[in-house]
């Protein structure tokens, strides 16, 4: 057990697990057959893209006031409120970067091509006889384009983004 927490340790430690050095450059060692290290650095492009997965889950809290039925006369006109409601969704993307190595400034975008929410609410029961309630079910599908621009701190990997979402 001691062993494997050392190991855990110097994995997390060790300079070279890390994706992208502090220094803007990537660095390979190889073990080449001559029993000599090769060493391969590649400084980092401006250009940075990935893709985007994630899901969220939403809790809403607030009031919804809904008029069941806007013709004048009506005696059945009800005003209904929902008073909390949960919902939940999943995001499926890509983003493109421009991050020139050194600068304080870059700027992006992130595209969504699917970002779908649902919304689920029930309202509180009413005062008749039969204690009548309603549900509101909402299911929303977005193809999204979030432009950004991302402002670099003095610290490293600390950063401020803005943008339109």
């Amino acid at each position: 057990m001691k062993k494997l927490l050392l190991i855990i340790i110097f994995i997390l430690i060790y300079n070279d697990t890390f994706a992208q050095a502090p220094a803007d450059e990537l660095t390979y060692r190889q073990w080449i057959s001559t029993n000599d290290t090769l060493i391969i650095k590649r400084k980092n492009g401006d250009w940075w893209f990935g893709g985007r997965i994630g899901l969220n889950r939403n809790y809403y809290f607030g009031t919804l006031e809904y008029l069941t039925n806007n013709d004048p006369g009506n005696p059945f006109k009800r005003l209904i409120k929902f008073d909390v409601g949960d919902g939940g969704g999943m995001i499926f993307g890509g983003q493109i970067e421009y991050l020139p190595v050194y600068k304080k400034w870059g700027y992006g975008i992130n595209i969504d091509v699917i970002e779908g929410r649902e919304v689920n609410a029930s309202s509180n029961p009413l005062n008749d006889s039969l204690f009548t309630f309603y549900d509101f079910n909402s299911k929303l599908n977005y193809l999204v384009a979030s432009p950004y621009a991302r402002l670099n701190l003095i610290f490293d990997n600390l950063f401020i983004y803005s943008g339109l979402d």
